[in-house]
């Protein structure tokens, strides 16, 4: 098990070696790692496929600080150009902002901002956490035991301005009933003002006009 806590400094313009898994270019996090950021910048990294910024499959808890100008590219596929959580990892994020990346595969890229895988994984917002010019990925697995997605969940109220906290996009395989908003304790309802600071978009940014957010969270038609 190894930590790392970050109050302040800079990790910047670093990149990964080009190969078919090369992931984090700035921190990679794996299963029992444990990261904390509670200020400072990580900025213009380079990861080949995955996480541009940050790659974790750990527990990654974001306090404040900056994840911007990184990129996940070069690969046919790339995903999460600031932050990308994988299999089992958790990402809690209750201040800090994560803007200005870029996800650019050859063939496509996933989540400009954060992307978030569909097996065992929780993202928690709330606080001034915030995910600007580059959207959060939902990931969804139609085969997977149970059909499972990944969602953000709304640990707490948020501060600061009262402006869009995070897009959200995901595949077209997700059905309307699906969950991409969840609660903390699960099972509340969402007000409606809350909702629209989480606007869907296409995978280009443009408005998603084929799917609202129902109260509970679920995808509904518009």
């Amino acid at each position: 098990t190894g930590a790392f806590t970050m109050y302040d400094g800079e990790i910047s313009w670093n990149s990964t070696s080009v190969t078919s898994f090369s992931c984090g270019g700035g921190v990679s996090v794996f299963f029992s790692g444990d990261f904390i950021m509670s200020g400072g910048k990580i900025s213009h990294n380079t990861a080949f496929t995955q996480g541009g910024g940050v790659y974790s499959t750990g527990s990654f808890a974001m306090h404040g600080g900056e994840i911007s100008g990184n990129t996940a590219a070069g690969s046919t596929y790339c995903y999460g150009g600031g932050v990308y959580i994988g299999i089992a990892g958790t990402f809690d994020m209750d201040g800090g902002r994560i803007s200005g990346n870029t996800a650019a595969g050859t063939t496509r890229g996933y989540g400009g901002g954060v992307y978030v895988v569909h097996y065992e994984t929780t993202f928690t917002m709330s606080g001034g956490a915030r995910v600007m010019d580059g959207h959060v990925f939902l990931d969804y697995n139609s085969v997977a035991a149970g059909q499972k997605n990944a969602s953000i969940t709304i640990g707490g109220a948020f501060t600061g301005d009262l402006g869009p906290i995070a897009g959200i996009c995901f595949f077209s395989s997700f059905g309307i009933g699906k969950n991409v908003l969840l609660t903390s304790p699960p099972g509340g309802l969402i007000d409606q003002s809350l909702i629209g600071r989480f606007p869907l978009v296409n995978a280009d940014g443009s408005p998603m006009t084929s799917r609202k957010i129902a109260t509970d969270g679920t995808l509904a038609q518009p």
